[in-house]
């Protein structure tokens, strides 16, 4: 979760680092400004893309150990009813 913020940030960091060197060190209007600020665009929309993607794997991996969790507590629970059933059916027939 934190690497993503790191991306995200790395991000908005390399795409103002682009255009501030574009805008000082390019004369306006020319292939190479354009190229620096295309080129610091699509740098900020991948980064972007590959934090949005780490944060969906941790999200997910988050969820599925939440959801084994949970399937094996009610599966105790379960085992644990049933026992007790089972133990009930054994007194009502030693009883008899």
């Amino acid at each position: 979760m934190r690497t993503a913020s790191f991306v995200k940030l790395l991000a908005h960091v390399l795409l103002g680092a682009g255009i501030f060197m574009a805008v000082f060190f390019l004369r306006m209007g020319t292939l190479p400004f354009w190229m620096m600020v295309l080129g610091s665009a699509a740098c900020w929309l991948v980064l972007r893309l590959l934090a949005i993607m780490g944060q969906l794997l941790f999200e997910i991996r988050h969820d599925f150990a939440r959801i084994l969790t949970n399937m094996e507590r009610s599966g105790q629970y379960a085992n644990a009813l049933s026992q007790e059933v089972r133990d009930l059916l054994d007194e009502k027939a030693k009883g008899q």
